[in-house]
């Protein structure tokens, strides 16, 4: 871990993990090679091999993700995958809720 703390962030160069909590439970769990937090806002930005599973069984796959502290949503520009019991949906572009249940892929494609 690197922090930077003139310039505001700190840098995770050797796997970062994010637990995602609702109701006292971990709800979903965030992982990847490399993260940047900014020190001021908490937002994440996690980098290679990202993959999201969720209580549910429900996996995000991507090469970046951003978790947005305020709105307590992840986003990203990149293409996605999205594997859930009933269905695997890939894209260019995606947001959601912290716990994939309400996820919108905006260049879209897959099975249903």
């Amino acid at each position: 871990i690197l922090v930077y703390s003139k310039k505001g962030f700190t840098l995770i160069d050797s796997g970062a993990v994010v637990d995602f909590y609702k109701d006292g439970e971990i709800a979903s769990t965030l992982s990847g090679e490399k993260g940047k937090i900014n020190d001021k806002t908490k937002d994440i930005e996690i980098y290679d091999s990202v993959h999201v599973i969720s209580k549910d069984g429900s996996e995000l796959k991507t090469q970046k993700l951003l978790w947005t502290n305020l709105t307590q949503r992840v986003s990203s520009d990149l293409f996605v995958s999205i594997k859930t019991p009933n269905e695997t949906i890939e894209g260019i572009g995606f947001e959601s809720d912290q716990n994939l249940k309400n996820y919108k892929i905006f260049k879209v494609s897959g099975t249903f």
